[in-house]
């Protein structure tokens, strides 16, 4: 799940353009002992960051939500686009539609971790 949720930090960073030195700490600590603690820790800090930007969150996945009845990709839509964008320059390399369809998707995740219960979400898929 480590990567999980490293990709959930490139997700969190890459929508709100914050400095992500915090959660490269961080990644590099579950890195060097991967244990259950370091991943619960690794976890509260993507929730915390994502409990402080619910409105983003929510927004961006609203815009993601209405592309269809606009007839839009999401490259025309300027917040989806430079999260995109930071987001597949932060990623390992892969295809960029497959890129596009994994950071829309960790949107959604964003979504229900940015919530009051979040991180207790966060940690049951991180168990399961």
């Amino acid at each position: 799940m480590k990567n999980y949720l490293d990709l959930l930090s490139i997700a969190i960073v890459s929508l709100t353009n914050l400095e992500s030195k915090t959660l490269e700490q961080a990644a590099k600590a579950c890195q060097v002992a991967l244990n259950e603690e370091n991943l619960r820790i690794f976890a509260e800090i993507i929730t915390n960051i994502a409990q402080q930007h619910p409105e983003l969150i929510r927004h961006a996945v609203t815009l993601w939500e209405n592309l269809p009845s606009q007839q839009q990709l999401p490259s025309q839509i300027i917040l989806l686009a430079d999260y995109l964008d930071r987001f597949s320059r932060k990623c390992p390399s892969a295809n960029n539609q497959q890129l596009e369809q994994l950071g829309l998707k960790l949107l959604i995740d964003l979504l229900f971790y940015s919530t009051d219960h979040g991180s207790d979400r966060l940690w049951s898929v991180i168990e399961s």
